[in-house]
């Protein structure tokens, strides 16, 4: 079987490439070798590859930017994913997708589940329901993971801000109201090469979307604060002994796109499908605190 990765470049496709190559017959795609918003290209790239797999990492991300970026978000995170469906669906093979937490306004006082209704508060989080719903609407064979949180290695992320700003500010303000857990590119891999050996083994899961996240409860304020620890703790890091964290609300701290207050996923419905226990957050969160600063 043949596995083509879209946006090999980014935070989480680059953790894929690293994941897969070598293991799989794939070819990666960075969004230099492939602007998905190409669509001809796109189509073509598909067609001549014919895989029987195809992970689409690539995504407009920036959710702030996306406020004022709304036609290259949806392009990307939309159209382009239609293209991609479509395409998935004339050659019968599976198509995995990343979703994210965004779908969502956040009011639930509950865990979301996967058929629960969406109601996307931003541009960010609109063009990847759109995505979503194009998905559904081929009819394609379909895996969508729904994450919250994102953080690894490799390209921008929390922890990564969070010990940037330590190296010039002796204060920063971390919204404490926002409740969710992160989720590591290691486990999104982890739970992608378990599906995919599913399908290589016929043992195909249902279409579908399923929240794909760790299990426990956090926010923001306190995943800085577990950062500080460990940057004095275990690195002695001078920047974090000096450095206060304040925990302020959101309404406080404005940004561009309305986040969800509450981003927590119920993975109850993966958890079904795997035969290893989903961890809870800091398990994953903890390492790769130390793997960045030990860079």
């Amino acid at each position: 079987m043949k596995i083509i990765v879209l946006g090999s470049n980014g935070q989480l496709g680059t953790e894929l490439k690293n994941s897969l190559e070598g293991k799989y017959n794939a070819i990666f795609f960075s969004s230099k070798d492939l602007d998905i918003t190409n669509f001809s290209f796109l189509e073509r790239i598909i067609d001549q590859e014919k895989p029987d797999i195809l992970i689409n990492a690539a995504a407009y991300t920036a959710v702030d930017k996306a406020e004022i970026n709304k036609i290259r978000a949806f392009k990307v995170n939309d159209e382009a994913v239609n293209i991609i469906a479509r395409r998935i669906k004339l050659l019968n093979s599976y198509l995995i997708h990343y979703s994210t937490d965004y779908v969502f306004d956040g009011d639930k006082k509950e865990k979301y589940n996967e058929d629960d209704l969406t109601n996307p508060l931003s541009i960010y989080g609109k063009s990847k329901l759109a995505g979503e719903n194009k998905i559904v609407n081929t009819g394609c064979k379909h895996f969508i993971f729904r994450t919250s949180w994102v953080c690894g290695e490799n390209g921008k992320n929390f922890i990564k801000t969070i010990k940037n700003l330590s190296e010039n500010k002796k204060l920063i303000n971390v919204v404490n109201d926002q409740f969710g857990v992160p989720t590591s590119t290691n486990l999104i891999c982890k739970v992608t090469k378990y599906l995919i050996r599913d399908i290589y083994n016929n043992n195909s899961w249902n279409s579908g979307i399923y929240n794909l996240v760790p299990n426990g409860e956090t926010n923001w304020y306190e995943m800085a604060i577990l950062i500080s620890k460990i940057a004095i703790s275990e690195f002695n890091n001078e920047n974090f002994k000096n450095l206060s964290i304040k925990k302020v609300s959101s309404k406080e701290y404005k940004t561009a796109a309305t986040r969800p207050m509450n981003s927590l996923l119920s993975n109850k419905k993966l958890q079904s499908k795997l035969n290893f226990t989903l961890s809870g957050w800091e398990e994953d969160f903890i390492p790769l605190v130390r793997k960045i600063f030990e860079e």
